[in-house]
């Protein structure tokens, strides 16, 4: 996905211009990522076995 960058902490996904990581708050972001989730609904098991904090997209695998 051009133009967006990853959470270095918590794997949150947002746009290139984000500064700050609207879910934990950190400053480290990598644009070399790989594969993404996209979490819904709170409830889902995967976002508690992943240890998400909130809704929304999530990279796999920070390289």
């Amino acid at each position: 996905m051009r133009g967006r960058k990853a959470c270095r902490k918590c794997k949150y996904i947002v746009d290139s211009k984000v500064s700050v990581c609207p879910v934990c708050g950190s400053r480290d972001f990598t644009s070399r990522w790989m594969g993404f989730i996209i979490v819904i609904d709170d409830s889902t098991r995967l976002k508690d076995l992943m240890n998400l904090e909130k809704e929304g997209m999530y990279a796999i695998r920070i390289l």
